[in-house]
This record gives structure tokens, sequence and C-alpha cells, in this order.
């Protein structure tokens, strides 16, 4: 009997009973009523089904589905009668995933898989008690699971009232107020009066209600520090020594100092904040934008097409303001720019009287697109040059990866790690290095292993990389050392296990990878599991419908569930117009001219890879702000790895070859340098000397972790590099 005759009986009997079902290459996925999980019947469900007839194999494999579906519908209506009770509001989702509300409290529990992996061992009434010990608000009984499980009718409506965030805090510091006892009270008033720069710091939050007022740890000298609203700039003034005596003298006692810094404080923070609104509300009626890009504290930019007028909101613009009126300062502000013509005094003081009017942000160039950064031509490159560099790395690779033990690594990863990163390594298509080499490779390094293993009485470290590269192309030689080696060092946990090994045994170890959310499926074992790949689809419908536009190119945005999908996963559970959709969506973000941190995220590169969408990079060979994104300041060049390995498995061709060229023919030791004499301005700068006693140690250890990511760039540049000429490049 086959897989295939035993599918051919489920379905007719699938539709009878009104069984949502859904193909795929594995076989058949039937889905729960709650739509939170499938039950899938694949090859492993037919192993021990085999002997029997096709249809009696169809029957008891709808039986055991209704079965499973009767006690998660009595499951999940048990923890909604509990959550009722308990007064805890539930936000249900069709991931599995869902929140929970209590009193401003928030959780989570995992409805989907799990809690059909719970029901295969145990009763609904443990697997509900299971449930609810996660969420540590309630515990909850044995006897309550089973009655909340039998209460026959429906369960009604959770709490939809939720507290406003004034209620949470009232209520939590409700709960916390005990903790500050009498006693406490009573050391913490003789701490005030003995310390008095403390006094007076606990003073001025009382008086200005803000937080954000406290020494500066890291000063040479004693500062009291208070950060103004707008939160880019601080008030401070020194508190010890002949300071504090000065500060007696003139203002008489205690209360006389906080009452002038008090004036000061309100003053300065008043004046800056009319000034940067106005500011902003002037720039805003010329039609500029605000450059959304200024964690690196360098002020802000303003500009139509690129950066035009520098403001800087920090220390400078206190110290004028203590001098000038906010519309003196702004006056004098535009003249410099050479604004003076278009805004006048008189239209300054009208805009601090009229409403204040919001400015957009978006990432500006430091200059137009046309006058930045640009990539050599194909035919002004010297190939037989960048071959022989392109060639020296891969070299210096293979030659790291084959020691025994590395004392100074070249590379910022260990070379077996590289295997598993799909951007590094596409198994069964790249030569850089092929399969085979990654098999040699693995085995000597396993033998090594086994005979250290035999000479020493303790078993030395396993590397565990090397065994999942062995499993995954079929070698078991690691599978009973495997399961030897954990159970003994007493490390037969999943956090000991690295995700892809335990993928690679899954069904083989006592917990399994689906109960872990946040575990990412190792793309180099091939297809999504279909437990995994409909919830990675279903996550990305509830988040796409949730997002802004802007927000699909983040990060952390719904693209990355796409980018994590093989394309027979994505054609099997995404329809042909979704798929089309997020299609439409990579070549928006390869036309990008509006916001350059869009190409610092590289799942459109990684979804046009796993769909062969070429056009995708051919948007980004005619776009003209890639070029500036990628090498302005220092964020931009942290991506171009990624970049180049991802746009060459998309399309190797001359786009890529040109940016790959460009990244071998830079200097590394000079990149670094450059690198680490901006980190040590920052970090030797205001820094107390204690906290580097040996900053030379400090100096050479940024250095030897900058050098290693030069030249794991260089490495990705030979790689991108490499692919290009295998694909006909000349």
């Amino acid at each position: 009997m086959e897989l295939a005759a035993v599918l051919d009986a489920l379905r007719p009997l699938a539709d009878k009973s009104s069984v949502r079902c859904q193909e795929v290459l594995e076989g058949l996925c039937l889905e729960f009523t709650d739509a939170c999980d499938i039950f899938v019947v694949d090859q492993r469900q037919f192993e021990s089904l085999r002997q029997r007839m096709p249809a009696t194999a169809a029957r008891h494999l709808v039986a055991q589905f209704q079965n499973l579906d009767q006690q998660r519908s009595a499951v999940l209506h048990g923890l909604r009668h509990w959550c009722h009770e308990m007064e805890m509001t539930v936000e249900p989702s069709l991931t599995g995933i869902w929140q929970v509300d209590r009193n401003g409290g928030m959780s989570t529990i995992d409805v989907g898989h799990h809690l059909t992996r719970l029901l295969q061992r145990r009763s609904p009434a443990e697997a509900l008690q299971t449930l609810a010990q996660g969420l540590h608000f309630e515990k909850l009984s044995r006897s309550e699971a089973k009655r909340l499980i039998e209460i026959p009718e429906a369960p009604q409506q959770t709490p939809v009232h939720k507290r406003s965030d004034a209620e949470t805090i009232s209520h939590w510091s409700a709960q916390f107020e005990p903790l500050f006892t009498e006693s406490y009270a009573k050391r913490m008033a003789r701490y005030r009066r003995k310390n008095p720069w403390f006094d007076l710091c606990e003073r001025l939050r009382e008086r200005l209600g803000n937080e954000n007022v406290g020494p500066e740890i890291c000063s040479k000298k004693p500062v009291l520090w208070i950060e103004f609203r707008d939160g880019f700039d601080q008030m401070k003034f020194h508190y010890g020594g002949h300071y504090w005596k000065r500060l007696l003298n003139r203002y008489g006692s205690l209360e006389g100092i906080e009452e002038h810094i008090v004036q000061q404080f309100n003053r300065l923070d008043a004046a800056r904040t009319q000034t940067i609104e106005t500011l902003e509300t002037l720039l805003a009626e010329l039609g500029c934008v605000k450059d959304r890009f200024h964690w690196n504290r360098s002020g802000w930019w303003y500009g139509t097409t690129h950066q035009q007028f520098h403001f800087d909101p920090r220390t400078s613009l206190t110290r004028r303001l203590y001098r000038h009126a906010p519309v003196d300062f702004l006056s004098r502000w535009f003249q410099e720019q050479g604004l003076g013509d278009q805004i006048t005094p008189s239209k300054i003081n009208a805009a601090v009287a009229q409403p204040k009017q919001a400015i957009p942000e978006r990432l500006l160039p430091p200059q137009p697109f046309e006058k930045g950064p640009q990539l050599d031509e194909v035919d002004a490159l010297d190939f037989e040059a960048i071959d022989r560099i392109a060639a020296h790395y891969i070299e210096a690779f293979r030659e790291e990866a084959q020691l025994e033990k590395v004392r100074r690594p070249l590379f910022t990863l260990p070379p077996m790690s590289f295997w598993e990163l799909p951007q590094w390594f596409a198994r069964g298509h790249d030569t850089w290095v092929d399969d085979a080499w990654w098999i040699d490779q693995a085995r000597t390094h396993w033998d090594r292993w086994e005979v250290e293993s035999k000479r020493r009485k303790r078993q030395p470290p396993l590397d565990q990389m090397v065994a999942f590269i062995l499993l995954a192309y079929g070698d078991d030689k690691p599978r009973e050392a495997l399961a030897d080696y954990y159970p003994e060092g007493s490390f037969y946990h999943p956090e000991a296990i690295d995700d892809g090994l335990s993928w690679a045994m899954e069904g083989e170890l006592p917990w399994s990878m689906f109960d872990y959310d946040e575990s990412i499926f190792p793309v180099q074992l091939g297809k999504l599991p279909p437990i995994l790949a409909r919830k990675r689809v279903t996550e990305f419908r509830e988040e796409q419908r949730q997002a802004e536009p802007r927000e699909l190119f983040d990060e952390d945005g719904p693209l990355r569930l796409i980018a994590a999908l093989d394309s027979v996963s994505a054609h099997e559970w995404m329809t042909p117009t979704e798929i089309a959709a997020v299609h439409q969506v990579c070549l928006q973000w390869a036309s990008a001219t509006d916001d350059m941190t869009r190409f610092w995220f590289h799942a459109p590169l990684q979804i046009a890879a796993n769909f062969g969408w070429r056009d995708v990079v051919e948007r980004l060979a005619q776009n003209p702000s890639v070029a500036t994104s990628l090498t302005t300041g220092v964020l931009g060049r942290w991506y171009h790895a990624d970049f180049v390995l991802w746009g060459s498995l998309v399309l190797p061709g001359s786009y890529i070859a040109r940016w790959s060229a460009r990244l071998l023919l830079r200097d590394e030791e000079a990149e670094a340098a450059a690198e680490v004499q901006r980190i040590q301005k920052d970090l030797f700068q205001v820094s107390n000397r204690k906290l580097f006693p040996n900053p030379e140690e400090t100096l050479q250890t940024l250095m030897e972790g900058q050098t290693r990511g030069q030249r794991q760039q260089k490495l990705a540049a030979a790689v991108a590099w490499h692919r290009c000429r295998e694909a006909g490049l000349r």
C-alpha cells in the first residue's frame, strides 16, 4: 500500500465531514475547527498504518483527527471560560498565539501545534492546566480544569473593558506599595539629610515631575543633570566641593538653590520647545522635510531633496538661548542658512503665535543622487586583478576551515557556520565551495572528534555544526553519538542544542521544535514543514493588515515572514494574488528613492532569490539612490555583505559584479582603522578613565574585531564575484 492510495481514500471522507483540506507536497493537511493548527497526513503518519487497507487507514486517520479536534475545542472552550471567570481579556488569533490581558499585565498562550502535541500525550484537563500554568496569573487545579471543560453551554464573551494607563499604573502601584515600609522611608530621609546633592535631586524630581534627573556617573567632576523635555540636551550644574559652597553662598539655602534651578530650567525648556517648533513650522512651509535618521548626535538636517540646512538642538542651542530670545536666535539662524530673504523677523513672530505645523520626516542623502558616490562601469574593471583578490579570500576561507584549531580567526564567524546561512551557500548550486567540499570537511572534523573522544577520559566539546552538516547530507554517523553525548553530559535540553541540529533530529528528541515560536527552520534542510509554513503565512496576513505602508520595509516588518518561506511552501499556502502583491512590494522596495534605509533591510532580496524574481535586481540597477544609501556613513556599509550575496543569488551579472569589485578593492586595514578611530572618539572623549583602565588593550580588541568584519565583507564580495563569473560575466 502506498501513501497516495490512502490520500485518495481520505479526500472523500474529509469532504463528507466538511473538513477543510490543503494539498501539500508531503501529503494532505486537515484543518481543525478552531483554525489554529492542522493535522498533517504524510509519510510519517502513513508508516504506522502501512499494513492496513487504504479505506481502513483513511477511516482511522479521520477518527484520529476528529478526536483531536473535539479535544482541542473542549480545551479552548474551557480556556475561554476560565479567562472570563478570572476577568482576563483574550484576543484569539489564527496563528495560535493568543494574547491575554489582566489588569494591564500581558501574556501569551500557544494554542497552536503546542496544544495538539499536549493532547497527544495528556488528557484535555491536564492540557488545559498546562496552558494555564504558562500564563503565570493564577494556578488552575485539576478539578477546576475538569469542571471548565465539561461546561455544556458556550463561553460568555470575555471582558472587553481595558483599564487606562493611569488605572493600570495605580493598580500596580498599590500592589507594590507594601514594599515601601516605614523603616525604608526613615532610612531614605536620613540619607537625604546627610547627602545634600541627593536631597536636591529628589526635590527637583518632585518639583518638575521629571524622572530624568540624576548624577553624571562617568563625568570627571560631580555633576547633576536635568534632561529637557525634548530629549536632546540636558541642563547640568556642579554639586561637589567648592561649587556647592559657591551655590550656598549665592542662594542662601538648599531651598534657594532649588528655586533658582527650577526657574532657570523652566525658562530654557520653554525657550527650546518654542524655538524647535517654530523652526520646523517655517521649514515645513518652505516644503522641507526632516532627516529622520539623527541618532548619531551630529544634529538635524533639513532640505527638499538632500541635506541642505543643519540645526544642532544640543548644547549649542541651550547656550545661545541663555543670552538670546528664540525670535532673535531664529532670525540669525535663517540668515546664516541663506534664507533671510524668505524668513523675515516679522514672519518668525507670526509663526510663534500661530499653531505649530508638523514637518514630514524621511532619510535625506548628504547630496543629490547624481552628485553622490557612483559605481565603476564593468568595462573599467580589471577582471584578472579582481579574480586574484577573490580567489585569495576564498582560499583563505578554505584553509581556515581545514584547521583543527584556529588561534587567530580571519573572519567574524567560524568557517563551518557559513554553510547554514543561505545567502553564503546555496546547496546544490554554489561552486565557490560545493556540497562535496562541505561533506569532506565535516567528516574530517568528525573523525578528529572521535579520535579525541577515545583518547580522553572526558569527551571533548562537540561541534554541533559538523554533526548538523553530516545529518543534513544523509550521513547518520553522528546520530548514535549524539544520543549518547547529551544525556551523559546532562545537556538534554532544547537550549543545549543548536536549532539546526534539533530540526535535523526532529521526532527523535524529547521535545519538538514546533513548540518554539522563535525557532528558524534551516533552509539547507529543504522545504518548510507544512505546520510551520502555514503558521508563517497566517502571521504575515495578520501583521500585514495592521502594518503601516512604511512598516512593510522595516527589519521587523511582515516581509521577514515571507522571506523565511521557500517557493514551494509559499505557493501551497498563499494565493496567487498574495504572491503577486508581495512581488509588487519587492519592486517598490527596489525603486524607492525617498528613504534610503530601506536598502539596509534585505528581506525583499531574499524573497526575490526564493522566487527567482530577477526584475527586483534590475530595478535596483536603475535606482540612483542605492549607491548613496550603501556608501554613506558607517551604517550603510554594515549591509554590504548581505546585499551582494543575496543579489548574486537573484541575478548574478554586471550590477552585482560592480558592487563586489568595489568591496574587493577597498583597503580593509584603512577601513578598520577609520572605524576604530571613530569609536575611540566616542568611547574615550567624556568617559571616566576608570571604566577603561587599559585603553590600548581596548583599542587592540576593537581593531581585531573591525578587521575580521572587513575581511568577512571581502569574502562575501569574493563569493558574489565568483557567482557572477560563473554566470558568464566576461
